[in-house]
């Protein structure tokens, strides 16, 4: 993934949005529209390599969650 920006959140933006045409940034949702499990622990989540970790973080970083 090439993502020059000035920023680091303008880089990690450019970034996630280029993995997948349905990513639109850091943003809570999972690609695809796919749905998150109904029982998550998100302490375990965060704390395990994975390709949805960084979604994960973005749902703990919101404010409306």
């Amino acid at each position: 993934v090439m993502a020059v920006g000035r920023t680091f959140e303008e880089s990690i933006q450019k970034a996630l949005r280029m993995c997948h045409p349905s990513v639109d940034g850091f943003v809570p949702r999972l690609p695809l529209k796919r749905a998150w499990a109904e029982q998550r622990d998100l302490e375990r989540e965060l704390s395990l390599p994975s390709s949805t970790r960084i979604f994960s973080l973005a749902q703990v970083c919101d404010p409306e969650h």
